[in-house]
């Protein structure tokens, strides 16, 4: 039996609106990517006070328009073998709530260490919210999750690509946050994929960094990561959880 080819008509002046159409999608997308940054520069540099001085943390506080933390530890973990552990210390050891968001979570051999420990904590009755980059965790479906999904814990990827997101494809979350309890926090630069951890392919692991917080930024962690966590998942999350 022979293929039926069914040709529709379609006029001049139709294919070229939808040509530009295209185009200027096109464009508009590559510019969100590759479009220039503003640029800066700092005005008065005889005037700033120095960096251990009560002027300059107000002078950071005002520029960015946030409340400095004078209260709490933090301590700096440096590469992955020392972060990893502290923070899968820090998930085995909660008590009431495991939100982590990150950019890259790779189906690995520390990434299988996670689900493990939030799989566990899930079962024990706590509050395990995980919220993934849909771009940079595309490779780690739902599927990897199912058995922390059986037990109740919830994964969600931000900002995934439809129709109605066409012009926001380049909103990324590129936050690496993990918060137990609302009581401690990890934030840095680093994902959660074997590079990180023991290298990759016979390459050495790559070198970053991590920051361990306890005290009064800890609920500012909290609510960056509730951020995205409702737009990802329309759900704010209150209670004595978090």
């Amino acid at each position: 039996m022979g293929l039926l080819t069914i040709f529709v008509p379609v006029s001049i002046g139709a294919f070229v609106v939808g040509l530009i159409a295209v185009v200027f999608l096109t464009a508009f997308l590559l510019s969100g990517v590759f479009g220039p940054t503003p640029e800066y520069e700092i005005n008065n540099k005889n005037q700033l006070s120095p960096n251990s001085s009560a002027e300059f943390l107000g002078l950071l506080e005002s520029l960015v328009d946030a409340r400095a933390n004078r209260k709490g530890m933090v301590e700096v973990l440096k590469d992955g073998p020392s972060f990893y552990g502290a923070e899968l210390n820090a998930i085995c050891h909660a008590q009431r709530s495991v939100n982590l968001e990150a950019y890259i979570f790779q189906k690995s051999t520390i990434g299988r260490e996670y689900l493990e420990a939030v799989t566990e904590r899930a079962k024990a009755g706590i509050h395990v919210n995980i919220l993934l980059d849909a771009f940079g965790s595309g490779g780690t479906s739902r599927a990897f999750f199912r058995p922390l999904l059986e037990v109740g814990g919830e994964v969600r990827w931000y900002n995934s690509p439809t129709w109605y997101r066409l012009t926001r494809l380049d909103n990324r979350t590129h936050r690496e946050l993990l918060i137990v309890d609302g009581r401690i926090g990890f934030v840095g630069g680093a994902g959660i994929a074997d590079q990180w951890y023991s290298g990759l392919r016979g390459k050495p692991r790559w070198r970053d960094t991590m920051v361990q917080v306890e005290g009064e930024a800890v609920p500012n962690l909290q609510a960056t990561f509730a951020e995205n966590w409702v737009t990802a998942n329309g759900e704010l999350l209150v209670g004595d959880a978090y």
